[in-house]
């Protein structure tokens, strides 16, 4: 077991390192805020004590001897190594403000709206990086080593988990205007059957996902479409971009489609039929968190207006 270094052993290699590099006792001394005679006499301790020599001195000029020639790369890693763990505390002592946040959601949700605001972010917190992970699974965040996960829906299958809503959404049937003007305007969800769908293939179940409209009546069930169409995507941007190119009519999340129905590159169809909106999330394995963590997801509910409809 190596024995530990004590203050004074670490003021003394202190002294010989920044008179090696300052070329003089004196200007060791100004660059210390020490008296001259106070860094010699300390450097001497230390070759007293080690029965040692460091340095060679004379009236004007001091030169390193072999002895002093060794320990010197030592005494400077050493150091480095006291200045490491100094950064260290100051980063704890202010709260972990400083580091890396971890983020997971949905692969459509990271690639379309928190990639575009990433800079945006971190010229906000030079501080702070970002690690994103793109994942529908509900993972275990401790297991993962993620922060805060955003997940949409019911979270019965992440217990343990703080939760805060960010943000509430619909899901939302689209279609490009140059569809529309070829195909028509579907009126009810029946008629969808008639249309070109662009389905989308959950890839934990591996199967198509249904479409969900409101019925007719109230207090009847939800009406259900399954997409058969020529063209079935396991990816939410693929399929969405199928959409934008006139390909036909998908059902998607809000957040998916909001940019483009600002724009008018997107027009949704049905939306009598819309059923109630469905919550987006944020999990997180504590109730206190970093101050970094605390950054990141001030950050997330500040810009949570872009995924949401106007007015809701």
């Amino acid at each position: 077991m190596s024995t530990p270094v004590s203050p004074a052993t670490l003021l003394q290699l202190l002294c010989f390192v920044r008179v090696v590099e300052a070329g003089s006792f004196a200007e060791a001394a100004r660059r210390l805020e020490m008296t001259t005679s106070g860094v010699s006499k300390t450097i001497a301790r230390f070759e007293a004590a080690n029965g040692i020599k460091l340095l060679h001195r004379s009236t004007h000029s001091q030169s390193l001897t072999p002895e002093g020639e060794a320990l010197l790369a030592e005494a400077r890693e050493t150091l480095k190594s006291v200045e490491r763990l100094e950064a260290a505390l100051a980063m704890t002592a202010h709260g972990g403000f400083a580091g890396r946040v971890r983020i997971s959601g949905p692969t459509a949700f990271i690639r379309s709206c928190l990639i575009p605001l990433v800079p945006e972010f971190l010229e906000a917190h030079p501080q702070i990086g970002i690690d994103l992970r793109a994942s529908d699974a509900a993972d275990d965040l401790a297991s993962q080593g993620v922060d805060v996960a955003i997940r949409a829906g019911s979270l019965d299958g992440v217990p343990g988990q703080v939760a805060q809503a960010l943000f509430d959404f619909p899901w939302v049937a689209c279609a490009a205007p140059r569809y529309l003007a070829r195909d028509g305007l579907p009126h009810t969800p029946a008629e969808l059957a008639q249309k070109d769908l662009i389905g989308y293939r959950n890839g934990g179940t591996g199967r198509v996902q249904p479409w969900r409209f409101r019925a007719a009546h109230s207090g009847d069930e939800p009406i259900r479409v399954v997409p058969n169409g020529r063209v079935i995507a396991d990816d939410g941007l693929s399929a969405w971009e199928m959409v934008r190119s006139g390909q036909g009519i998908a059902w998607a999340p809000y957040w998916l489609a909001a940019e483009d129905l600002r724009s008018g590159q997107a027009v949704e169809v049905l939306r009598d039929f819309r059923v109630e909106t469905t919550a987006m999330s944020m999990l997180r394995r504590e109730r206190q968190v970093p101050r970094r963590t605390g950054a990141a997801i001030a950050f997330l509910r500040k810009n949570a207006w872009r995924w949401t409809e106007p007015g809701a």
